[in-house]
């Protein structure tokens, strides 16, 4: 790999770090005072959040699910262009199956 060429590799989500949580959240949802409670959930893949964006409610925070299929809320719907941004995210932090079948492709290995 030379000319400055990358190749995606492959990632776990539930590895993503705090600072990359916090720095896709404040750039779909450009309102965010903070984001915190940052917690993962093995299990189920996920990761849940706090974020502060109300104005008029300053301390009263919406809690975020964030997976690979989407992100969830309790009190507002995502728009297309957010739920976009979401999944470009993912898969330009390596964060998609699709790298995991494409280098067990390469390896030679099973998918099953």
């Amino acid at each position: 790999m030379d000319r400055g060429e990358y190749t995606l590799k492959y990632r776990e989500f539930i590895d993503l770090t705090d600072e990359e949580i916090e720095f896709v959240i404040k750039d779909i949802f450009p309102y965010t005072k903070c984001v915190d409670n940052i917690e993962r959930d093995k299990k189920w893949n996920r990761i849940s959040c706090d974020i502060y964006i109300m104005e008029e409610y300053p301390d009263v925070p919406d809690t975020l699910d964030l997976s690979l299929d989407n992100i969830e809320t309790h009190n507002f719907t995502l728009t297309n262009e957010e739920v976009l941004k979401w999944r470009q995210f993912l898969l330009a932090n390596g964060c998609d199956y699709r790298l995991k079948i494409i280098h067990i492709w390469k390896n030679r290995w099973v998918v099953l």
